[in-house]
């Protein structure tokens, strides 16, 4: 009977607590009532050996739980495999336009290609892995907690072309260039002039919006190395010199906006799935879009008066923009600062778009428009 207390006491571990005595009672009766007809069948006693046999033909623990044990018994089940695939598929063609861009980029630059080569595979075989974790772990979370994606039910024909990427691989490959090559040698007619405010499809955004936040959030971190990150050796081979920003601890600098910047990163991803969720929610769409917008408006302002960079970067008129741009004019090598200054302006300019856009759906709703059709405005000639 000890191994038969051994063997149950194993299976009661892998049990949920509020079925663990009832089913072991009557697993304890059907093992029970298996020995005795062995017995019967033998007129003896069961060895230690025949028991553990018996055992055996029970099943192991880990079989025998899982029969009792509620919920899915599956990493990715058949309802979702087909959009894992498609989520792993988009993330590893991710990958390898990263290592792409940094093999063309390092190669340039420091011109040592076989170690670049190198480091390139090295990253995307982390990228891969931790996108393969990463999809299948937030398939798992949705398995196990019922969610439902409200684009998989109210899904739309012209969304459906993203979906040819679950089905991409070497043969696919070769007849979409062999296609463009036949498709450029036909004289074709111009197609017809697109709407001009025809719109993204929010599908296309939201996936794009997830890989790209998913591939900067990777990179910030330092999982994920784009082969990237410059130097003043590097600078000085495109004639750049570091200047008065020489004197930054840029370690430092990137340990105070760290946090910041990584929030915002994740905003990125948040807003490509609410998009994937739920397409025609424009008004948390705007409270994202314009909040981002904001960040990034705060960010710059912050960059021109109280950051490290401040002394160096920071604008007080116009005039002091335009003497910064007329530091690009100089003979090589050319300063740094007014290249990071085109840089801030811009993120400002994003800024200050991506808060209008977010302003204008939060109060409107994006005029009852569906995503990706043309702007209909209220009382317009019909």
């Amino acid at each position: 009977m000890d191994l038969v207390n051994e063997y149950l006491r194993s299976v009661a571990a892998l049990l949920p607590k509020a079925q663990r005595e009832d089913i072991i009672a009557e697993l304890r009766d059907t093992i029970l009532t298996r020995i005795e007809e062995r017995e019967s069948d033998l007129g003896r006693p069961l060895t230690d050996d025949e028991v553990e046999a018996v055992l055996r033909e029970v099943g192991h623990p880990l079989v025998i739980a899982a029969r009792y044990r509620e919920g899915p018994q599956h990493v990715v089940g058949p309802a979702l495999y087909p959009y894992w695939l498609f989520a792993l598929k988009a993330a590893i063609l991710l990958q390898i336009a990263a290592a792409v861009v940094a093999v063309i980029v390092r190669t340039v630059v420091f011109g040592n290609f076989p170690q670049v080569l190198g480091q390139a595979i090295g990253s995307g075989v982390v990228g891969v892995l931790v996108s393969l974790g990463a999809v299948t772990g937030a398939v798992w979370i949705l398995e196990r907690r019922g969610a439902r994606i409200d684009y998989l039910d109210r899904w739309r024909v012209r969304d459906l072309r993203l979906l040819e990427i679950a089905t991409w691989d070497t043969s696919t490959l070769r007849e979409w260039i062999a296609a463009r090559q036949a498709q450029h040698r036909r004289d074709r007619p111009e197609p017809p002039p697109q709407h001009p405010l025809r719109e993204t499809s929010p599908v296309a955004r939201g996936l794009a919006l997830i890989v790209v936040g998913t591939a900067l959030i990777l990179w910030w971190t330092g999982v994920l190395s784009l082969g990237l990150d410059l130097g003043a050796d590097d600078l000085r081979r495109f004639d750049i010199s570091l200047g008065d920003l020489g004197t930054v601890r840029w370690s430092a600098f990137k340990g105070v906006i760290f946090w910041a910047v990584l929030a915002y990163l994740v905003a990125l991803v948040v807003q490509g799935a609410l998009l994937l969720a739920w397409p025609r929610a424009r008004r948390p769409q705007g409270a994202l879009q314009a909040a981002r917008g904001a960040v990034l408006l705060g960010f710059c302002a912050w960059l021109n008066t109280a950051s490290p960079l401040a002394a160096t970067l920071g604008l007080g008129s116009f005039g002091d923009f335009t003497q910064r741009m007329a530091m690009l004019a100089q003979s090589p090598p050319v300063p740094l600062a007014p290249i990071v200054t085109i840089f801030v302006v811009s993120l400002a300019v994003s800024g200050v778009l991506l808060l209008l856009r977010g302003l204008w759906d939060l109060a409107t709703g994006g005029l009852g428009r569906e995503p990706g059709r043309p702007h209909e405005l209220s009382g317009s000639a019909r």
